[in-house]
């Protein structure tokens, strides 16, 4: 069990990922108690988000009533990382929020948003690789000729990404939206395999059933990034089952699968690589992170996103800012702002 302080506020996360961990409620505290260890409480009032990361952890009715009355979400990864259950209080999307969403698929939004997704993820893949280029273009000749090459390649790729017209259904452009963004992806991973060429055997991005560290690592970091997301979303009062650029699915939070894309390099791609450039170890066993090595990269994970940038006219931590952004759909949807920019990050 460990416990992340934000740099900026006084609430935390509660990472459960010990065998055997019981939580449960006593007054308006938490009490999380583990076998060996000593018996821990902590405020109600000083939890913002609860993780679970084990399938041995048990958790009492009566913290889980504690946690929905204080607006405590409990979310549940498996060994990969992928969210498997949430445990919040019952909210329903604005009833209007759903509505517009649904609209957005006749008045063009929905291909206003969906692109800008696209940019997003693809302007801050192109930001990480030039941030690492800093260190390596005059040192390693190979690194700057590979570097030159695909960069120009996804600077093309976003010029045609603005060539895309907003009018009309977004079904009909989603095919080309995922090839831009496909392509774009395919030269920013041979870049980061080359950057990671000496630190660890990576031959390309694995979604599903991957065995090797690197897409081990992404795929686990990428389910604590869903988690954020997911609750983002449903603060800001938006129906997570209607989305935009991927196109929705039974019982599925598509809207999710969407606002990941702009934060998914500079929260999850950054940490993985900057960790294994520094020679940060890590355990690996039939394709499963050890509880240390999952430790290590949550971590690593909740301090980035309580890094501070300069993002909607402020200082913002990155989770403050997804937030800001979910919020920022609900206003372009009703009107209340001209377009939606995505989240785009210095380097």
């Amino acid at each position: 069990m460990r416990k992340y302080q934000r740099r900026f506020a006084s609430q935390y996360d509660l990472v459960l990922s010990n065998y055997g961990i019981f939580l449960g409620k006593h007054s308006k505290r938490l009490v999380v108690k583990q076998p060996g260890h000593k018996t821990k409480e902590y405020a109600v009032s000083k939890i913002k988000h609860i993780l679970v990361l084990n399938s041995s952890v048990s958790v009492s009715s009566a913290a889980v009533y504690l946690c929905a009355k204080n607006n405590i979400p409990i979310d549940y990864l498996d060994y990969t990382g992928r969210p498997f259950a949430r445990l919040a209080a019952p909210e329903q999307p604005a009833w209007h929020y759903g509505v517009y969403q649904v609209q957005a698929e006749d008045n063009g939004k929905a291909v206003h948003l969906a692109k800008a997704f696209v940019e997003g993820k693809i302007r801050n893949q192109l930001s990480l690789i030039k941030y690492y280029s800093k260190y390596r273009k005059g040192k390693d000749d190979s690194f700057r000729k590979l570097f030159n090459k695909e960069s120009r390649l996804i600077d093309s790729y976003l010029q045609e990404l603005e060539k895309i017209r907003e009018k009309g259904k977004i079904k009909s452009k989603r095919g080309h939206l995922f090839g831009i963004e496909g392509r774009a992806a395919g030269a920013y991973w041979s870049v980061v395999k080359y950057i990671l060429r000496k630190r660890t055997e990576f031959e390309g991005r694995q979604h599903r059933e991957a065995r090797d560290l690197v897409n081990v690592l992404l795929n686990y970091g990428y389910g604590i990034l869903y988690s954020r997301v997911w609750g983002a979303l449903m603060l800001a009062g938006l129906n997570v089952q209607i989305s935009f650029l991927h196109a929705p699915q039974y019982q599925k939070p598509t809207l999710v699968f969407d606002v990941v894309e702009e934060f998914r390099s500079q929260v999850v791609d950054r940490v993985v690589i900057s960790m294994l450039n520094r020679g940060e170890k890590f355990h690996l066993s039939n394709g499963r992170l050890s509880r240390e090595s999952r430790n290590k990269l949550v971590e690593n994970i909740f301090e980035r996103f309580n890094t501070p940038v300069r993002f909607g006219g402020r200082e913002r931590t990155i989770q403050e800012v997804i937030l800001y952004q979910c919020r920022r759909i609900g206003k372009y949807l009703k009107d209340e702002i001209p377009s939606y920019q995505p989240f785009l990050a210095k380097w």
